[in-house]
């Protein structure tokens, strides 16, 4: 579950740069906010799992 959330995040932070190269600015923020949530759930997992 650790591994998806993460390669989530980054497949997600992928798709808010592409967005951003073709001007789809809110497209990418919406990717950018869904890969930080993404990223602060894969913190709380492994913080949990100490």
């Amino acid at each position: 579950m650790k591994f998806l959330t993460l390669s989530a995040a980054v497949m997600l932070l992928i798709v808010a740069t592409i967005a951003f190269l073709n001007n789809q600015i809110i497209m990418g923020i919406l990717s950018l906010a869904a890969s930080g949530a993404n990223l602060a759930t894969w913190f709380v997992y492994k913080k949990q799992a100490k």
